[in-house]
């Protein structure tokens, strides 16, 4: 996925969750499962006024609690090991657990 084909999506859809564009452009379906461009894809939404902080915040953790749905029981070997760094970078590094909560939650 191209920054340019988030953007453009972005412009069609302003309402547009990350699970939205996951289904659309594939976004947190290579090999890291959206360690790292959900990310991206939230800062670019933010950089590119689409989004605003707030909603930004409850999109990447909605994204997030949504990703992993019904894929933890049947990991496995190298799927386990990229899980876990995954899981280090949102806890460890961005400390997602503790971004402020939006005064409303984002709707599924």
């Amino acid at each position: 996925m191209s920054r340019k084909m988030l953007t453009d999506l972005l412009a069609e859809q302003p309402d547009a969750t990350l699970d939205d564009l996951r289904r659309q452009l594939r976004l947190g379906m290579g090999p890291c499962q959206g360690g790292f461009c959900s990310m991206r894809a939230t800062g670019v939404a933010l950089e590119e006024g689409s989004i605003d902080v707030e909603r930004a915040t409850g999109l990447l953790r909605l994204f997030l609690k949504n990703r992993w749905i019904g894929l933890w029981p049947i990991l496995y070997g190298e799927q386990v090991r990229q899980t876990a760094l995954d899981d280090w970078i949102f806890q460890g590094t961005f400390d997602v657990e503790h971004l402020p909560v939006p005064e409303s939650e984002v709707a599924l």
